[in-house]
């Protein structure tokens, strides 16, 4: 470096130098800090003498992939009780990726041939079998209050697996008894092992079934992308009968294993293109193997090289020695779907520390950054969060920093283009951890946008315009609103404060024709700026309004589902439930309930309640069988909403009627008739 040959020079030509120019030299490797393990040593790439260096600082970026694996089966989330306990905890869900400015969310719907959504093509899963998708499809709903957030929706599924333990061909054919025409009804189409069972990969009907099955979710919801993890073929099956039939090539058994998976990747990859084509969607196709590829020792990056369609040809392998997915039990070339652009991303699992000896983060994540960097296809880094604490990673387990620094690692790579932290719950359980805290305070201070989906970015118009843009104010904020697009997919809102833009987040299409955003900081003198954004993540031209161009707000606050129960007796109670508010402008805001005996003037009963998970109030009922009026009044910085007017009757019997007539009139009836 031109640092280093300066050192060699002559001191009194350094010192005449600084003097005479009075220019200070950094040395690039300043940014940079030597990674040290527990014991204060240096931590080389494997096999050999190379220091890991980690970068001093950490750069935001403005788009990036932010994601996390959320899954039933992991118990990140629990199953389907009512619509209303489902739908607070897939809210709560979506708050806490808002929470670190997150943007994407990996959502499990198919862990072993079953469903957690709405399909005639495996059994719906148990956590999910109480839910009745004719009457309200969760996940349909789901998926549109992530686009409603901005937020990437990507289905997350295990292509092969039926079980994770040993299981009977009894207990499978009465699994699939009701189910002809999945696979796993006839045994033919499945390899069992004393480690699970899975559907045959060799097989060509189960690599059309899988194809359906993807098509099939792509169809019916609106998803942003199809993504496997690393389940593919299982230790100790015996597919012999298969080889026998269909190795028409004469491979070795590994690699006629890879073929399969390969055929199957390739017609999905194909299918799904054309899909995509003939319906104006991006959908799309996503990997997660385990970190390592192949093992092999340390390569220089200088002495990586690239054939002419830049391909990487050497090292076909990280400086590893850890669980390699190329070969047994996995045996899935995904470099190989890299190379070819079958996949619009890849996200390896590289869950190691940074000093794991074996097979360190930065290790994994350099040769992925190498791969990927002539390629149609975005690199990811998974990021197992979960190990946070635990005893078997030495770095996971002392390095209250580890996360940190591994964003900063692979901040500095070129090609990698954001993180998918496993596991979602990790999140939750460490949320006022310190390094947590700093995550939100130094790093993730913003939301990202979703970089572009490479093999779509040209297909979409790029000139969608932003229509009817208008702005509004209350004393607390601004809010803005402008006609829906069809074809965006979200938008991003930016304040211009003295010519200098920020984002202010993002905000996507609900069931309404107008989209709105609100900033809840009211700033004098400024602008604001909305750009449309395809389903390729490709952005349009700003639409700008100042705050000079005041409405008058045309549109309701906010929606809010309100249930008020009939007392059961005279003198019983009745009880109020409602939803958290659907707002379209303001913040969420606090509630109060009135009650009224007319219908006229209104009492309150309840004052600024803030809302939470579960809003209910119980009230007695008078013990006459009166009439009485509700209704829910709702501030926010906006302004205030009130609710419809409800009755609250237990009946209209005539001699309840008069008494209660003669008992608000009592002193007057006396006045006239006497005691």
């Amino acid at each position: 470096s031109f640092s280093s040959k300066l050192k060699r020079s002559d001191h009194f030509v350094l010192i005449a130098l600084f003097l005479c120019v009075n220019v200070l030299l950094v040395n690039a490797d300043d940014e940079y800090e030597v990674l040290k393990n527990e014991r204060g040593g240096s931590v080389k790439y494997y096999g050999s003498s190379v220091d890991i260096k980690i970068p001093v600082n950490y750069l935001e970026k403005d788009d990036e992939f932010r994601g996390a694996w959320v899954s039933f089966y992991a118990g990140d989330l629990n199953g389907y009780s009512n619509k209303n306990q489902m739908m607070n905890q897939l809210n709560e869900i979506l708050d806490n990726l808002e929470y670190f400015n997150m943007n994407s969310i990996v959502f499990h719907i198919r862990t072993h041939n079953d469903a957690y959504y709405n399909t005639k093509m495996a059994p719906i899963n148990s956590s999910v079998d109480s839910c009745d998708f004719e009457e309200w499809d969760y996940l349909e709903w789901f998926i549109d209050e992530c686009h409603k957030r901005g937020i990437e929706f990507h289905a997350w599924l295990n292509p092969y697996r039926i079980s994770s333990v040993a299981i009977s061909k009894e207990e499978i054919l009465s699994k699939y008894a009701d189910f002809p025409n999945n696979p796993a009804h006839d045994l033919d189409n499945v390899l069992i092992s004393n480690d699970g069972a899975i559907l045959n990969p060799g097989i060509p009907e189960v690599r059309d079934y899988i194809v359906d099955v993807c098509l099939e979710i792509i169809e019916n919801y609106d998803v942003d992308a199809i993504h496997f993890d690393d389940y593919f073929y299982i230790s100790g099956i015996n597919d012999a009968f298969t080889v026998a039939k269909y190795n028409k090539d004469k491979l070795s058994v590994p690699d006629f294993r890879r073929q399969q998976i390969d055929l199957f990747i390739k017609q999905l990859s194909e299918e799904m293109y054309e899909f995509n084509i003939q319906n104006n969607r991006a959908v799309q196709l996503g990997i997660s193997p385990t970190g390592v590829y192949r093992n092999g020792s340390y390569v220089a990056s200088s002495k990586y090289t690239y054939d002419q369609n830049g391909t990487l040809t050497f090292p076909t392998y990280s400086a590893s020695a850890g669980y390699s997915h190329y070969d047994n039990p996995l045996y899935c070339d995904t470099k190989k779907w890299v190379d070819e652009e079958w996949i619009d991303y890849i996200i390896p699992q590289n869950y190691q520390s940074l000093d794991n000896s074996a097979a360190s983060h930065a290790a994994l994540s350099d040769w992925w950054d190498a791969v990927v960097k002539n390629k149609k296809c975005r690199l990811y880094i998974g990021v197992g969060f979960y190990k946070k604490g635990g005893a078997d990673e030495s770095g996971w387990r002392y390095n209250d920093e580890e996360l940190l620094m591994q964003l900063r690692y692979n901040q500095s790579k070129e090609n990698i283009d954001g993180i998918c932290i496993y596991q979602y719950k990790s999140l939750v359980n460490f949320k006022n951890s310190n390094v947590l805290n700093k995550l939100r305070s130094d790093y993730w201070t913003k939301t990202p946008a979703n970089p572009v989906v490479l093999k779509y970015e040209d297909n979409f118009n790029d000139d969608l315009s932003i229509n009817n843009l208008k702005l509004y104010e209350s004393d607390d904020a601004y809010a803005l609103s402008w006609d829906k697009l069809e074809d965006a997919r979200r938008y991003a809102v930016y304040r211009y404060v003295n010519d200098e833009a920020v984002l202010l987040g993002f905000v996507g299409n609900g069931k309404n024709d107008f989209v709105s955003f609100t900033d809840n900081e009211k700033l004098d003198n400024v602008t604001y700026a909305v750009r449309a954004i395809t389903k390729a993540n490709t952005m349009t031209d700003e639409k700008k309004i100042s705050s000079s161009n005041i409405s008058s707000l045309e549109y309701p606050l906010l929606e809010i589902d309100i249930t008020i129960s009939s007392p059961e007796s005279l003198g019983g109670t009745y009880m109020i439930l409602f939803s958290e508010p659907d707002v379209f402008f303001g913040d969420k805001g606090t509630f109060s309930i009135y009650k009224s005996s007319d219908g006229l003037n209104f009492d309150k009963l309840i004052s600024d309640k803030e809302f939470n998970k579960s809003n209910y109030s119980t009230f007695s009922f008078n013990k006459y069988g009166m009439k009485e009026y509700i209704k829910l009044v709702i501030s926010n910085s906006m302004g205030t909403f009130e609710s419809e007017v409800f009755e609250v009757v237990y009946n209209d019997d005539a001699d309840s009627i008069l008494d209660y007539i003669f008992d608000k009139n009592k002193n007057l009836f006396e006045d006239i008739i006497g005691e």
